[in-house]
Formats: structure tokens, sequence, C-alpha cells
């Protein structure tokens, strides 16, 4: 299996094969009007969230880190 990866190459032409057979088929078949793109971007700008119940204040002592930086520097 080492010999194919580095020496004989097979591996990495039936894996860029299968690749290049994988992205015909999905341009092939996917909606011209599908842009994931677009969701994605929709969804990371989105407004902050109304609900309140949805966040989570938590408070840390930090005093010890606080020294072993005071400590550092």
């Amino acid at each position: 299996m080492i010999y194919g990866l580095f020496f004989d190459w097979g591996y990495w032409k039936i894996f860029f094969t299968n690749l290049i057979i994988y992205f015909i088929f999905v341009m092939v078949t996917r909606s011209g009007k599908e842009n994931p793109k677009r969701k994605t971007l929709m969804i990371a700008s989105w407004n902050e969230s109304s609900n309140p119940t949805s966040f989570i204040i938590e408070d840390l002592n930090v005093t010890k880190a606080m020294e072993f930086i005071s400590k550092l520097n």
C-alpha cells in the first residue's frame, strides 16, 4: 500500500479518477438555480438572536491564571 502511494501512483490514479467522475456527476445533476454559497452567506448574515434563553453567561474565576501571567511578564 505504501509503495502504491509513493512510487507506483496507482492509488492517486484511482483517487483522481473518482474525484473527476464525482465532480462531473455533481455538475450535471445539480440545479442551476441552486447556489449553496448564497445559502451559507444568508445563514451567516442573520441578525443576533432575540431569544435570551439561547445565550449563556458564565463567570469564571481566573485569579490564579492572572497571577501566573503576571509572573511570566
